[in-house]
């Protein structure tokens, strides 16, 4: 006979899956602090953010125009991905017929679990060549922005769905009872109650963005220099600890972890402006 499951054992028995959910963050923040030790005692925090150069065994450890690549790459895919994740909410859920919301659901699940290297694949494939006529090697920071809204827009308009959904239906009622139509229930009533979930999606889509590595390493063209326009080719925090940590010693590979380090507090960043939105 199995034992009754009481309020306690359930307790008890989640309670070291959450101290362990809580402990992993910490632990893996710790380790990467220690292992950027050696390189921030080198040449102090100041050098790794000011200086424009990247050339750690010459002495030059500047994270500046990686930094601004991630940061510029990652705003920009936002920026193009949230007004599509908003407006497949909306549709789906007040203007749609109820035979495409489902199937439009389900092709949006799939897309966001698509491996990130297949997006990199296809851009390389297919956006590249068509860029490279023009503006050769066609690698820039155009290319890796129009791959990161690809990628993050299903994971928007997953978030932005679930927002909306979540109103309850009475509001959207309320307003259509005045003789308004759907898009003024919409406008009035729907969008100001589910504009905090909405605003969390978006938040998470855009860490999602800052911490993508492989399809950005594929179409960055991995330069590191500020990502002055759209076709200049550009490295991320990402990209740069993916490309040297396989050969990097001593301090050259702890100045790859200030790059983690520095990652961590951007997407430490992002989780707290999704926690405010909340």
């Amino acid at each position: 006979m199995l034992p009754q499951l009481t309020d306690a054992r359930v307790a008890g028995g989640l309670r070291p899956v959450a101290w362990l959910a809580t402990a992993l963050p910490l632990l893996v923040g710790v380790f990467i602090v220690r292992e950027a030790l050696p390189a921030l005692h080198a040449y102090g925090a100041v050098a790794f953010l000011t200086d424009g150069r990247w050339a750690p065994t010459s002495g030059a450890v500047g994270l500046g125009p990686m930094v601004a690549g991630t940061v510029v790459s990652s705003v920009l895919a936002l920026g193009l991905a949230a007004p599509w994740a908003l407006a497949y909410a909306i549709h789906v859920n007040h203007f749609a017929p109820r035979w495409f919301a489902a199937p439009a659901r389900g092709a949006v699940a799939v897309l966001a679990g698509i491996p990130s290297v297949v997006f990199g694949f296809l851009s390389l494939t297919r956006l590249v060549p068509l860029i490279v006529a023009d503006h050769p090697p066609g690698l820039g920071l155009g290319v890796t922005v129009l791959t990161l809204t690809a990628m993050i827009v299903p994971t928007a308009a997953l978030a932005a769905d679930a927002a909306v959904r979540q109103v309850p239906a009475e509001a959207a009622l309320a307003v259509r009872a005045l003789g308004l139509g759907a898009w003024d229930a919409v406008r009035a009533a729907v969008l100001p109650l589910a504009r905090p979930g909405i605003r969390a999606g978006l938040l998470l889509a855009l860490g999602r963005a800052v911490g993508e590595t492989m399809a950005v390493l594929m179409v960055a063209g991995n330069t590191v220099q500020y990502p002055t326009g759209p076709f200049v080719a550009f490295r991320t925090l990402t990209g740069n600890v993916a490309v040297e940590m396989a050969y990097a010693t001593g301090v050259h590979r702890a100045a790859l972890f200030v790059s983690a380090l520095v990652l961590l507090g951007l997407v430490g960043g992002v989780l707290a402006l999704r926690r405010e939105a909340a």
